[in-house]
């Protein structure tokens, strides 16, 4: 029976950021990065677990480093709406993104983008 991996992140000193990941009987890997860096990784993995779920997926081995992501569905989360709401949007495969809105952010993204298609 193989065991699956195990992802950890842990906040490092100064802005840095350690990935740890554990693969079956193998030596755990540790990578520390730049916080800018662990965002820029993180975008380019949220863009490409997205895309391996796509109908017309780019040929494998195709390197993907940024990109739009693609929402497939979007909701407010019911227990933000008596505080700061939390935007949610879901992209293929089922991850989940939450984004927590001022109320003031909130309504200006809303009036933002009515505007975008009038």
């Amino acid at each position: 029976m193989s065991e699956n991996p195990v992802f950890t992140v842990e906040l490092g000193p100064n802005y840095s950021v350690v990935l740890r990941v554990k693969l079956q009987d193998k030596p755990e890997l540790v990578m520390p990065m730049k916080g800018l860096e662990a965002g820029l990784l993180g975008r380019s993995l949220l863009c490409a677990g997205a895309i391996a779920y796509a109908d017309r997926r780019p040929a494998d081995g195709t390197k993907i480093t940024d990109g739009h992501l693609p929402a497939q569905n979007f909701f407010i989360d019911p227990e933000s709406v008596r505080h700061d709401p939390v935007l949610l949007f879901e992209l293929p495969g089922g991850v989940k993104l939450a984004f927590k809105l001022s109320a003031k952010m909130a309504e200006e993204c809303g009036e933002v983008l009515f505007m975008a298609r009038h």
